[in-house]
Order: structure tokens, then sequence, then C-alpha cells
């Protein structure tokens, strides 16, 4: 009986033994702790293998002494459908995953933190960087070479992925001029980082608006000496017709003071002469008189001076007057109204309406027997 018990107790550890080697195993344990399951046979050094059959998944966890390669690997969940994933490990720095689908989620988060960074430096020429790029559309295909047939080199084109096209950059292009974003997949695809180009294009916005504000200085400064220019130029307009109308205005009563003296040397004149009248009639030979030319005028102030409705010319005339006038000039010395008065001594006035002529100053003068006697200024305002 106590042998029986004995063997019963052996029989457990026997089983251990002799079970890996006689039967087609479904979960092995070795006596360094490795574990494979569905197969008879483990990888040395593997914690944990699982061997494809079929449509199955293969699965490994292998830490080669050797080498001290290390990877993971979970192949196609279907061959048939053609559905599958891909993860792989290899040392530091060297995580993949591969496939052919897309993948949804609620949210990303990139590991940023500046106490894991180090020779931190500011993005320089983010705009120039950002006009070499160039936003293409285009169709994605997968890889015409299966993972299992790669030989190395660059990837060659299959299928199509989708047929409603992408838009994006050119892997290639965008290494040329940012070449820290971008690498190469295990399996020769080029890859671009998209997360890395967005602190590019927020440094490049702001030097854009920062030439911006800068044009905008530079016109804001243009348009203010555009601006004085213009002052200037409207300045010096309204100073040359000043001097302009100073000059006319001088013009006018020089001729006027030339008129003048011409009168005065009229009025000695016609002081001096007399007018002889011959009757050859007569018989007892020629008979003559002296006729007087004497006469005078004067010529008042226009009251209300300035006005803008109408005003009153006052004036007197004296002597033998054979005829008489006033007449009113601009200061250009245009005339511009006529007006005829009564051949009789004594005073007299005419009325002038504003709108008859324009706001502005004017020289008016009494002419008497075609003799200037006097002249006066008179403004009309709005």
């Amino acid at each position: 009986m106590t042998k029986i018990k004995s063997i019963f107790r052996c029989l457990p550890l026997f089983l251990s033994v002799l079970f890996p080697l006689f039967c087609s195993g479904q979960l092995n344990v070795m006596t360094g702790g490795q574990v494979g399951v569905s197969t008879n046979t483990v990888v040395y050094g593997s914690m944990l293998n699982v061997v494809n059959t079929g449509d199955n998944p293969t699965v490994n966890a292998v830490s080669n002494a050797s080498t001290t390669y290390q990877w993971c690997y979970n192949a196609q969940l279907n061959q048939s459908l053609g559905v599958g994933y891909r993860v792989e490990y290899a040392g530091v720095g060297n995580w993949w995953v591969t496939g052919a689908g897309w993948m949804f989620a609620n949210g990303t988060y990139y590991t940023s933190d500046s106490n894991l960074k180090s020779n931190i430096r500011p993005v320089d020429s983010a705009l120039w960087k950002v006009l070499q790029l160039q936003g293409v559309s285009y169709l994605l295909h997968s890889r015409a070479t299966p993972d299992s047939a790669y030989k190395g080199g660059p990837a060659k084109m299959g299928a199509v992925i989708d047929s409603q096209g992408q838009i994006g950059y050119l892997a290639q292009q965008v290494q040329r001029v940012l070449p820290q974003l971008v690498k190469t997949g295990p399996y020769g695809e080029s890859a671009v980082n998209y997360i890395g180009i967005i602190p590019l294009l927020s440094e490049a916005i702001k030097a854009q608006q920062a030439e911006i504000a800068q044009a905008q200085l530079s016109a804001d400064s243009q348009k203010t000496t555009i601006q004085n220019m213009a002052d200037s130029i409207v300045v010096l307009k309204s100073s040359l017709q000043a001097a302009k109308d100073s000059l006319l205005w001088q013009m006018v009563q020089q001729q006027f003071l030339a008129k003048d003296i011409l009168n005065s040397i009229r009025q000695i004149r016609d002081s001096l002469a007399t007018t002889y009248t011959c009757n050859c009639n007569s018989s007892s030979g020629s008979e003559g008189r002296y006729v007087s030319t004497d006469f005078s005028g004067s010529l008042y102030q226009n009251s209300p001076n300035p006005f803008n409705n109408q005003t009153t010319i006052s004036y007197l005339l004296t002597g033998a007057v054979q005829s008489a006038s006033i007449n009113i000039y601009n200061i250009h010395g245009t005339l511009m109204h006529t007006y005829t008065l009564s051949a009789t001594s004594g005073t007299g006035s005419i009325t002038v309406a504003a709108n008859t002529l324009s706001a502005g100053t004017y020289i008016y003068n009494l002419v008497v027997n075609n003799v200037q006697v006097d002249s006066k200024e008179m403004v009309i305002t709005n």
C-alpha cells in the first residue's frame, strides 16, 4: 500500500517529463520559465510563442540572448479577408505599427514635456520653409511587395487604398526641406511627421503677421508723407494764386494809374486848348469863337461794401459833360459791365446787383468825356 501511494505521488512528475516528448502539447512550460502555446517546440529564450496555423495569428515574444534582438509580431488576423495589423519592436526608438486601414480615436496626445527635451532652439526661417512645401492631392496605394517578400529598397506601388483621394505632402519633397520630419519605415516606405509641421506653420504665421504689420507701418508712413505733400501743394497753390492775384491787382492799379496820368495830361492839354470855328461865308473876313471844354466829376465808395445782395454807387458830374459812364472790371482787367450815365451836371447813383457778378474783388471807375475821372474797389461775398 505504501509503494502504491509513492507511485501516485511521482506520477505527475513522470507525466510532465513524458508528455512533451510523446505528445503534441497545447501548452509547454520549460524549466527556465519559457512557455509555448500550440507547439511542441519553444524557440530558445522565448517567453511566449504562438504558432500560426492557417488563418490563425502567430504571436511571438522573443529574447535572443545571442543577438539581444527583441521583437513582437502580430500576424494578419484573417489573411483571406486581407485584414491585418503588424506591431514590431526592435530596441529603443524602433517601434512600428503598420497596416493598410484607418485608425479612429477620441483623442491623441503626444509627449512634449520640456523636462524631457534638450538643445531647445526657436524654429528659424519658418515662413521660407513653409513656402518650399507643396501640398498635393493624390490616390494612396498599398505596398506591392508583401512583408515576407520584402528585400529592401524603396516601397513599390500596389493597389489603390482610397479611391476618394487624399491631400498631403510628398515625403521626399518634405525631406529636402525638413529632413528631421521624415522617416523610412521597416519596409522601405517614407513617412512624414505631420504633427511636427504644426509648430512650423504657427511660426510662419507669426512671421507673416510681422511682415504684414511692417508693411502696414510703411504704408501708413507713405500715406502720411503723401498727405503732407498734398497739403503742401494746396498751400503752395494758394500762395501762387494769392501772388497771381496780387500781381494782377498791381497790374490793374498800374493800368488805372496810367489812365489817370493820361487823363491828367489830357486835362492839362484841354485846359490850354481852344476850339476855333471859322465862318467862311462872311464877306468881312474870317470870324471865330472859343468853346470851353472844362468838366469834372467825383466818384464815391459804394455802399454797402462788401455786399452779397446789392450795392449803390454814387457820383457827381460838373461842367461841360458830353458823355459819362461807370465801368466795372474784374481783377484781371476784363470789363464786366458798363452803366451809361445821364450827360447832365449834378449827382446821381446806380445800383449793382450781386447776382450779376461772381463773388470776388472788382474795380469800378467813372469816365467823363472819354476821360477816367476816378476809380474805386468793391467786394462781393457769397
